[in-house]
């Protein structure tokens, strides 16, 4: 949400990064389906799915990095 904040004090960054998120294969015992999943409006996961679509800084960055 840092392009958000910098918006706001008139700034841009100089060098934008990205790192992409890479699926990870999970060894659970329990189901997905039993976790507990925060579906405020508000919720931290819900602002940041809001904010990758709105500035799109994977489209805006300089350099991408795969996270492994």
């Amino acid at each position: 949400m840092l392009l958000d904040a910098l918006d706001e004090v008139g700034r841009y960054p100089d060098i934008l990064i990205f790192v992409e998120e890479q699926a990870v294969a999970s060894t659970r015992v329990r189901p997905p389906e039993s976790d507990l999943i925060d579906t405020r409006e508000y919720s931290f996961a819900n602002q940041v799915a809001a904010y990758l679509s709105r500035r799109s800084p994977a489209d805006r960055a300089d350099f991408k990095l795969k996270r492994f």
